[in-house]
């Protein structure tokens, strides 16, 4: 009586099985628009702003590579390229004064945004973003996470927007809030500080006792205030103008850079978008095989084990062959999958080969910038102290960063 009450309840444990190991994906479209400035901000209380290269977020055990999907060389183009859509949505608010991206942190700028790529495969990107201004205040530490639409990579519909846009609109409007809430002295600050943290870094001995650091918190604060008219401060606005003029040049290497890996890096998230899908369902699609086929093995050998009717037991073997086939297909479907991880691994290296150094020319000297552009910054930073101490006469303390790592400077 017991094992024939047992016979109904696998179509129904297959049932559910089948039906629980469904995922649904879910899609949407930008929705979140970015704040836009209504009035023309104060010059006094128009911040700056550097977004700094990403960290590209390459794990050190190449071994989770493949199982993460992550092709280095791809991933590092992403850390330039997510800052510049990053600017340009800033850019297009009106609420912020000069915005660049940066090799690394200035103190040239009064608010630096930095970031880490969490995730990246075309249908999921996952961001961890924080932003801090000059005087040592956090605004913002905060991790985003956004699907493409399935519209995102339709050629038809030509959208004009980055597929993960509303990331980009929520980073945006997350720092517009916080600088709401602070009030015209507290910006105006943060421009002064910025100045003269910037001064400290070349001449301490006639700068550093205008600012004044909490011990505690490690923010600056204004103790005094230089002179204008001062020689050494006309020098060092100067010198900081020359840093912008740096800024600016990179702009024009980003620029180049994003016009050569747009059309590519959109066509490989396309792919991967499709691939990433693929491999769902197919992965998705095997386990479902394999658990039933094990399911239905299990239970035909537990109602052969128990005698009982010529029914019961060719419903048995029926169940045991039955299983065994599905269990076979899904281990099939499994060997499927890694077609698609191929396919991904083979549209990682065809970006990389699209992916050029720039040369740009800086005051007369022919940079290329290759694969670390942070290096070219430390080089470009010492350079200005020599122009700083050439004009002063004053030696100015070097630090550790040395060129190098695919920068040439001829």
């Amino acid at each position: 009586m017991r094992r024939l009450t047992l016979l109904p309840l696998y179509p129904a444990a297959l049932s559910l099985l089948l039906g629980g190991c469904v995922q649904e994906s879910v899609r949407s479209v930008n929705s979140t628009e970015a704040i836009q400035a209504v009035e023309a901000i104060p010059e006094a209380q128009l911040l700056d702003v550097g977004v700094a290269v990403f960290d590209a977020g390459i794990p050190e055990d190449e071994e989770s590579w493949e199982k993460l999907r992550i092709f280095p060389t791809v991933r590092k183009a992403e850390a330039r390229f997510i800052p510049l859509i990053l600017q340009d949505t800033l850019e297009k608010t009106g609420q912020w004064g000069a915005v660049w991206v940066v090799p690394s942190d200035s103190n040239a700028v009064d608010l630096h945004v930095s970031g880490k790529i969490l995730y990246s495969d075309g249908e999921t990107l996952k961001l961890d973003v924080q932003a801090v201004d000059s005087t040592g205040r956090e605004w913002l530490d905060k991790t985003y996470e956004g699907v493409a639409s399935k519209y995102a990579y339709v050629e038809e519909l030509e959208l004009d927007s980055d597929p993960f846009q509303n990331i980009y609109n929520q980073i945006a409007n997350d720092l517009v809030l916080a600088r709401q809430s602070l009030d015209a002295k507290q910006l105006t600050d943060i421009r002064t500080i910025s100045e003269l943290r910037f001064a400290t870094e070349f001449s301490p001995e006639a700068f550093d006792r205008h600012l004044k650091v909490n011990e505690r918190t490690g923010e600056y604060t204004i103790n005094s205030l230089p002179a204008r008219e001062e020689p050494m401060m006309v020098r060092m606005s100067k010198i900081r103008e020359r840093e912008y003029m740096f800024f600016d040049t990179l702009d024009e290497y980003y620029d180049n850079f994003e016009r050569q890996m747009g059309e590519p890096y959109m066509d490989w998230r396309a792919y991967s978008y499709d691939e990433t899908i693929a491999l769902r369902e197919v992965k998705d699609s095997a386990r479902r095989r394999m658990l039933l086929g094990a399911l239905a093995v299990v239970g035909g050998l537990y109602v052969g084990s128990q005698g009982g009717s010529y029914t019961e037991s060719v419903i048995a073997n029926t169940a045991v062959i039955g299983g065994g086939t599905l269990a076979w297909s899904g281990f099939k479907r499994y060997g499927e999958s890694k077609i698609h991880v191929d396919a991904l691994r083979e549209l990682g290296t065809s970006l990389e080969a699209e992916v050029r150094p720039v040369v740009v020319d800086i005051e007369g000297q022919t940079v290329e910038l290759s694969g670390s552009v942070e290096a070219q910054y430390a080089e470009w930073r010492r350079l200005l102290r020599d122009i700083y101490e050439l004009e002063t006469g004053i030696e100015v303390a070097s630090d550790s960063a040395a060129p190098g790592d695919g920068t040439e400077v001829n």
